[in-house]
Protein backbone atom coordinates (compact mmCIF):
# COMPACT_ATOMS: atom_id res chain seq x y z
CA UNK A 1 0.00 0.00 0.00
CA UNK A 2 3.02 2.44 0.56
CA UNK A 3 3.91 2.14 -2.81
CA UNK A 4 0.78 3.09 -4.45
CA UNK A 5 1.14 6.55 -4.43
CA UNK A 6 4.74 6.18 -6.27
CA UNK A 7 2.58 4.12 -8.50
CA UNK A 8 -0.03 6.76 -9.38
CA UNK A 9 2.65 9.62 -9.56
CA UNK A 10 4.41 7.02 -12.41
CA UNK A 11 0.54 6.55 -14.36
CA UNK A 12 -0.20 10.22 -13.85
CA UNK A 13 3.38 11.18 -15.56
CA UNK A 14 2.96 9.18 -18.28
CA UNK A 15 -0.51 10.18 -19.22
CA UNK A 16 0.79 13.66 -19.04
CA UNK A 17 3.65 12.86 -21.63
CA UNK A 18 1.11 10.72 -23.87
CA UNK A 19 -1.17 13.26 -23.65
CA UNK A 20 1.26 15.91 -24.90
CA UNK A 21 2.69 14.15 -27.71
CA UNK A 22 -0.59 13.09 -29.11
CA UNK A 23 -1.19 16.80 -28.88
CA UNK A 24 1.99 17.58 -31.06
CA UNK A 25 1.01 14.58 -33.65
CA UNK A 26 -2.54 16.23 -34.05
CA UNK A 27 -0.56 20.01 -34.12
CA UNK A 28 1.93 18.88 -37.06
CA UNK A 29 -0.82 16.69 -38.98
CA UNK A 30 -3.38 19.46 -38.93
CA UNK A 31 -0.10 21.60 -40.57
CA UNK A 32 0.26 21.62 -44.34
CA UNK A 33 2.56 18.28 -45.60
CA UNK A 34 5.11 21.24 -47.36
CA UNK A 35 5.43 24.12 -48.81
CA UNK A 36 7.88 24.99 -51.20
CA UNK A 37 7.74 28.89 -51.33
CA UNK A 38 7.61 29.53 -47.60
CA UNK A 39 10.10 29.70 -44.98
CA UNK A 40 10.17 26.20 -44.04
CA UNK A 41 11.76 23.43 -45.37
CA UNK A 42 10.32 20.46 -47.80
CA UNK A 43 11.11 17.92 -45.34
CA UNK A 44 12.21 14.70 -44.60
CA UNK A 45 15.11 14.66 -47.19
CA UNK A 46 12.26 15.35 -49.72
CA UNK A 47 12.90 16.63 -53.43
CA UNK A 48 9.97 18.89 -54.65
CA UNK A 49 9.30 20.58 -57.46
CA UNK A 50 7.16 23.37 -59.07
CA UNK A 51 5.99 25.22 -62.16
CA UNK A 52 4.51 29.03 -62.80
CA UNK A 53 3.58 31.00 -65.41
CA UNK A 54 3.45 34.89 -65.51
CA UNK A 55 5.05 38.52 -65.71
CA UNK A 56 7.66 38.96 -66.12
CA UNK A 57 8.76 34.85 -66.17
CA UNK A 58 7.84 31.48 -66.66
CA UNK A 59 9.70 29.76 -63.73
CA UNK A 60 10.88 25.71 -63.19
CA UNK A 61 11.96 25.48 -59.35
CA UNK A 62 13.20 22.39 -57.03
CA UNK A 63 13.87 22.16 -54.17
CA UNK A 64 15.62 19.31 -51.87
CA UNK A 65 16.15 18.98 -48.19
CA UNK A 66 19.57 17.92 -47.20
CA UNK A 67 19.79 18.17 -43.43
CA UNK A 68 16.98 19.48 -41.01
CA UNK A 69 16.40 22.99 -41.44
CA UNK A 70 18.38 23.57 -44.79
CA UNK A 71 17.40 22.78 -48.47
CA UNK A 72 19.19 23.23 -51.52
CA UNK A 73 17.35 25.48 -54.40
CA UNK A 74 17.59 25.44 -58.09
CA UNK A 75 15.24 28.06 -60.55
CA UNK A 76 15.36 28.52 -63.70
CA UNK A 77 13.64 31.75 -64.66
CA UNK A 78 12.77 32.69 -68.41
CA UNK A 79 11.83 35.74 -69.85
CA UNK A 80 9.94 33.27 -72.66
CA UNK A 81 13.26 32.80 -74.22
CA UNK A 82 14.74 36.44 -74.68
CA UNK A 83 17.11 35.52 -71.02
CA UNK A 84 16.85 33.26 -68.82
CA UNK A 85 18.30 33.05 -65.26
CA UNK A 86 19.92 30.20 -63.43
CA UNK A 87 19.77 30.77 -59.27
CA UNK A 88 21.24 28.06 -57.33
CA UNK A 89 21.37 28.15 -53.51
CA UNK A 90 20.75 27.12 -49.91
CA UNK A 91 17.21 28.09 -47.56
CA UNK A 92 18.14 27.91 -43.79
CA UNK A 93 15.43 28.11 -41.58
CA UNK A 94 16.05 30.08 -38.38
CA UNK A 95 12.57 29.45 -36.62
CA UNK A 96 9.83 27.15 -36.46
CA UNK A 97 6.92 27.83 -33.95
CA UNK A 98 4.14 25.58 -35.27
CA UNK A 99 2.95 27.57 -38.28
CA UNK A 100 5.46 30.20 -38.22
CA UNK A 101 8.59 29.90 -40.00
CA UNK A 102 11.27 32.65 -40.89
CA UNK A 103 13.93 31.29 -43.49
CA UNK A 104 17.20 33.24 -45.20
CA UNK A 105 18.30 32.31 -47.96
CA UNK A 106 21.22 33.14 -50.52
CA UNK A 107 21.09 32.54 -54.43
CA UNK A 108 24.25 32.94 -56.75
CA UNK A 109 23.00 33.60 -60.10
CA UNK A 110 23.80 33.52 -63.69
CA UNK A 111 21.71 35.27 -66.73
CA UNK A 112 21.74 34.30 -70.63
CA UNK A 113 20.59 36.95 -72.69
CA UNK A 114 19.72 36.02 -76.13
CA UNK A 115 20.95 39.31 -77.51
CA UNK A 116 23.77 41.26 -76.58
CA UNK A 117 23.35 44.51 -74.46
CA UNK A 118 24.70 46.31 -77.46
CA UNK A 119 21.91 45.37 -79.56
CA UNK A 120 19.17 44.65 -76.34
CA UNK A 121 20.01 46.95 -73.27
CA UNK A 122 15.87 47.29 -73.21
CA UNK A 123 15.71 43.91 -72.02
CA UNK A 124 18.08 44.03 -68.86
CA UNK A 125 16.50 47.33 -68.01
CA UNK A 126 13.18 45.75 -67.71
CA UNK A 127 14.14 43.07 -65.38
CA UNK A 128 16.80 44.62 -63.94
CA UNK A 129 19.29 41.68 -63.81
CA UNK A 130 22.64 41.02 -65.49
CA UNK A 131 25.36 38.51 -66.00
CA UNK A 132 25.69 37.30 -62.41
CA UNK A 133 23.59 38.63 -59.67
CA UNK A 134 23.81 37.36 -55.73
CA UNK A 135 20.68 37.55 -54.16
CA UNK A 136 20.20 37.09 -50.43
CA UNK A 137 16.47 36.91 -48.76
CA UNK A 138 14.63 36.77 -45.90
CA UNK A 139 11.40 34.83 -45.74
CA UNK A 140 8.58 35.01 -43.34
CA UNK A 141 5.19 32.82 -43.50
CA UNK A 142 2.43 30.67 -41.38
CA UNK A 143 1.39 27.18 -42.25
CA UNK A 144 -1.66 25.72 -42.29
CA UNK A 145 -4.12 22.99 -42.62
CA UNK A 146 -4.82 23.86 -45.81
CA UNK A 147 -1.87 25.41 -46.95
CA UNK A 148 0.63 28.67 -46.08
CA UNK A 149 0.82 32.80 -46.72
CA UNK A 150 4.42 34.21 -47.40
CA UNK A 151 5.93 37.42 -47.88
CA UNK A 152 10.04 37.84 -49.00
CA UNK A 153 12.25 40.56 -48.75
CA UNK A 154 14.62 40.41 -51.41
CA UNK A 155 18.28 42.67 -52.44
CA UNK A 156 20.18 42.01 -55.36
CA UNK A 157 23.11 42.79 -55.85
CA UNK A 158 24.25 42.60 -60.20
CA UNK A 159 27.36 42.41 -62.24
CA UNK A 160 27.24 43.79 -65.33
CA UNK A 161 29.81 42.59 -67.37
CA UNK A 162 28.78 43.78 -70.63
CA UNK A 163 28.03 47.86 -69.43
CA UNK A 164 27.76 50.29 -72.16
CA UNK A 165 27.15 54.05 -71.93
CA UNK A 166 23.96 55.88 -71.29
CA UNK A 167 24.68 58.86 -73.19
CA UNK A 168 27.48 59.96 -76.51
CA UNK A 169 29.44 61.94 -73.74
CA UNK A 170 28.94 58.91 -70.72
CA UNK A 171 32.48 57.58 -71.61
CA UNK A 172 33.78 54.50 -70.92
CA UNK A 173 31.75 52.68 -67.93
CA UNK A 174 34.84 49.92 -67.58
CA UNK A 175 34.95 45.83 -67.56
CA UNK A 176 31.77 46.04 -65.44
CA UNK A 177 29.43 47.79 -63.45
CA UNK A 178 27.38 46.80 -60.23
CA UNK A 179 23.42 47.75 -59.51
CA UNK A 180 21.32 47.11 -56.31
CA UNK A 181 17.70 46.14 -56.78
CA UNK A 182 15.32 45.44 -53.78
CA UNK A 183 11.96 43.06 -54.31
CA UNK A 184 9.00 42.77 -51.58
CA UNK A 185 6.86 39.89 -52.62
CA UNK A 186 3.32 38.42 -51.17
CA UNK A 187 1.94 35.17 -52.08
CA UNK A 188 -0.40 32.13 -51.29
CA UNK A 189 0.27 28.48 -51.30
CA UNK A 190 -2.93 26.29 -51.25
CA UNK A 191 -3.91 22.66 -51.33
CA UNK A 192 -6.47 22.12 -54.03
CA UNK A 193 -5.46 18.54 -55.05
CA UNK A 194 -4.18 16.72 -52.18
CA UNK A 195 -0.15 16.66 -52.12
CA UNK A 196 -0.14 18.86 -55.31
CA UNK A 197 -0.11 22.53 -54.16
CA UNK A 198 -1.30 25.82 -56.58
CA UNK A 199 0.66 29.31 -55.71
CA UNK A 200 -0.02 33.01 -56.57
CA UNK A 201 2.59 35.39 -55.90
CA UNK A 202 2.54 39.12 -56.76
CA UNK A 203 5.26 41.51 -56.05
CA UNK A 204 7.13 44.75 -56.78
CA UNK A 205 10.67 45.20 -57.39
CA UNK A 206 12.62 48.48 -57.23
CA UNK A 207 15.52 48.87 -59.54
CA UNK A 208 18.43 51.32 -58.51
CA UNK A 209 20.61 50.95 -61.26
CA UNK A 210 20.77 53.91 -63.96
CA UNK A 211 18.55 53.48 -67.19
CA UNK A 212 17.01 50.39 -65.67
CA UNK A 213 12.61 50.98 -65.00
CA UNK A 214 12.37 51.84 -61.78
CA UNK A 215 9.57 49.73 -61.16
CA UNK A 216 8.74 45.99 -62.21
CA UNK A 217 5.73 44.53 -61.21
CA UNK A 218 5.46 40.76 -60.94
CA UNK A 219 2.75 38.18 -60.57
CA UNK A 220 3.07 34.03 -61.27
CA UNK A 221 0.86 31.46 -60.81
CA UNK A 222 1.71 28.07 -60.65
CA UNK A 223 1.51 24.47 -58.70
CA UNK A 224 4.24 22.88 -56.55
CA UNK A 225 4.29 19.09 -56.02
CA UNK A 226 6.59 16.59 -53.97
CA UNK A 227 8.45 13.74 -55.84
Amino acid sequence: MRCLPAILLAVTLSVGSIARADTQVRRQTDLAPFSLLDGDTVGDHRLAFGFGAGFPYVQAMAAYNAIDGLDLDLNVDSLYGIATVFSLGPKLRLVHDGGVAIAIELQGQVAWFRKAAVTDESTRQLIGTRNFDVQPQIILSYKGRYGAVFGSLIYQGTFDTEPISLSPLGGNPGPWTYGSNLGLHLGVELIPFGLVHGFAVLGLDFHTRNGDDPVMPMAEFGLTFPS
